[in-house]
């Protein structure tokens, strides 16, 4: 089956913490990481578990995390999972022990006194991250100039940048693969002094009664149970089940977002941003954003050439503020699944649609999230309807859907990756394009869009230091694939979550030879996808002299093949 241009993310967890590999090889373009579930010890083996695992299948794959942010959760409910019957009664109860963070998870760092504790450099920021080959690049501060990529048969004059090695996989075997619950602190378990049953159960915070008042709706597991509450004492609430459901240990509750109180940027945030920088993530996904301020004060904290910042859309506030959102943000998530339990349920179709055409004409990369499959964490097939849903985020243009509990608790992780690919490939003749910008880098690459399969091209190649071009390339979604030829393994997985860009690394720091040379023997050697003998080569510059333009070019020797 081909690969579809649509990229995949799935979630990393209990059920998948053995199955990277296998993800991996069935097509995972990103591995996301919740920050609100497992222990650091967890999170480093899926970091390091990830890279081994793209390492020998010579992928680029990213890694994003999700930060907690001022989602509201249950603690830890007897067996794990209870059944809340519609009419019984329910008690929210503000924890008698406080529930772990990350900042308290085992092998923690430090929490942070203040901003300018945070790492302000590159070397500050990743200095853990030599034995492993890989350090940010600045990408952030560079421009393709005529000057570093014209003309095209010259080798770059660049700085080499490091390339990513089998350290990463050695490094795989040096961590122990724990898989402890959500709960476990320092090898240990922390049991809260009461825990929950169907009759209540500890929440996350310690002031919810004073942010809710009798008559508010109050959504647990994202709706999979409703409940309404009924009084207030103390520090607790207690509500009458309106709707019932099974809801599982450290599930969400979701309060009207207008009570909210508090920054969009937790301290448990802010301990946890050092800590995803030194596993040298490539995205960083920001949770409850109500304004563009959230997004500014997170991006204040990283390293300029850091991880990519996207912002979760998932509050009546974000959808609100969005374009200003959009405009701070690298990237956007429709978190369909707090945001559906928002604003009514029946707005959430249009308002995906209307998200993703804005964050596209924005320049920004949209992905697509929660329930996509969900009816395969216990079935090995899904439901004709989710088919249609993942079909329609398609459709609608996202470049990427995702995975939660399908792969993070399901029972099939692999097949449901296998299933969303399939609906994809089939999905993508009809998935539309960004329209043109007004500069003359964005002109050339809406050209190479529109002109690359009538002209009977296999495939658009460029070379990008920034990821630039191939980032105004994904906007126009060609439907031929956007190659992507880059120094840096990093810029390499950040272009993995733009809708149709295979990104590949030019081994030895570009400076074997002629630069069309090596992009033909870094396609050869890796053969990610296709059988064509022709390619349209790519070239913008943001500088004022400096030349854009299209290039038919047939590549020399034998095509190319799979």
């Amino acid at each position: 089956m081909d690969r579809p241009r649509t990229k995949q993310v799935c979630t990393i967890g209990p059920a998948s913490a053995d199955k990277i590999s296998e993800l991996v090889a069935a097509g995972m373009d990103v591995a996301r990481i919740n920050f609100s579930h497992g222990s650091q010890d967890d999170h480093r083996s899926y970091v390091h578990a990830v890279r081994a695992a793209a390492h020998s299948a010579r992928r680029s794959v990213a890694v994003m995390v999700d930060l907690p942010g001022p989602k509201i959760r249950l603690g830890e409910l007897d067996g794990g999972v209870v059944s809340l019957e519609t009419g019984a009664t329910f008690t929210l109860r503000a924890a008698t022990t406080a529930l772990p963070d990350v900042g308290e998870m085992a092998g923690s760092v430090e929490p942070l006194d203040d901003a300018d504790s945070v790492p302000e450099t590159v070397d500050e920021a990743t200095a853990v991250e030599e034995a492993a080959g890989d350090t940010y690049a600045a990408s952030e501060t560079v421009v393709e100039t005529t000057a570093q990529i014209a003309p095209i048969s010259d080798a770059p004059a660049a700085t080499q940048v490091e390339q990513d090695t089998a350290a990463s996989a050695s490094a795989a075997q040096e961590v122990d693969d724990t898989t402890g619950a959500s709960m476990a602190v320092g090898g240990t378990t922390r049991t809260p002094v009461a825990m929950g049953d169907r009759s209540g159960a500890e929440v996350s915070i310690a002031g919810l009664a004073a942010q809710l008042q009798v008559g508010d709706r109050v959504l647990l597991a994202d709706g999979a149970a409703e409940l309404r509450v009924s009084a207030i004492s103390g520090s607790e609430v207690q509500t009458e089940v309106v709707h019932g459901g099974l809801v599982r240990s450290r599930s969400g509750v979701n309060i009207p977002s207008g009570r909210l109180a508090g920054e969009g940027l937790t301290d448990t945030d802010r301990t946890a941003i050092p800590r995803a920088l030194e596993l040298r993530v490539d995205l960083i996904a920001q949770s409850f954003v109500r304004s563009a301020d959230d997004v500014r004060a997170l991006r204040a904290l990283l390293p300029v050439d850091g991880p990519r910042v996207v912002a979760k859309i998932e509050t009546r506030a974000a959808i609100d503020n969005f374009d200003a959102i959009a405009r701070e943000a690298d990237g956007i998530v429709v978190a369909r699944g707090d945001l559906g339990v928002d604003v009514p349920f029946e707005d959430v179709p249009m308002l995906q649609k209307d998200l993703i055409r804005r964050a596209t004409e924005a320049g920004r990369f949209t992905v697509v999230a929660t329930q996509m499959l969900e009816s395969m964490t216990g079935a090995p097939r899904p439901t004709r309807a989710e088919a249609s849903d993942v079909a329609n985020a398609v459709l609608d243009g996202a470049d990427a859907v995702m995975l939660s509990a399908e792969t993070a608790i399901g029972s099939f992780p692999v097949e449901a990756l296998e299933a969303m690919e399939r609906i994809c490939v089939v999905a993508e003749p009809g998935h539309g394009a960004a329209t043109s910008g007004g500069d003359p880098a964005a002109s050339i690459t809406a050209a190479a869009a529109a002109l690359a399969e009538s002209s009977g091209a296999g495939a658009v190649w460029c070379f990008t230091r920034t990821g630039r071009t191939a980032e105004m390339l994904s906007l126009h979604r060609p439907s031929l694939p956007i190659v992507a030829f880059t120094l840096s393994p990093i810029v390499a997985r950040r272009l993995a979550v733009r809708g149709g860009v295979i990104p590949l690394v030019l081994p030895g720091g570009g400076k074997s030879g002629p630069l069309i040379e090596q992009m033909e023997l870094a396609w050869r050697s890796q053969r990610p996808s296709g059988d064509y003998d022709t390619v349209m080569l790519v070239t913008t510059s943001t500088q004022p002299a400096g030349i854009n333009r299209l290039e038919l070019h047939r590549l020399s020797g034998a095509s190319a093949k799979r």
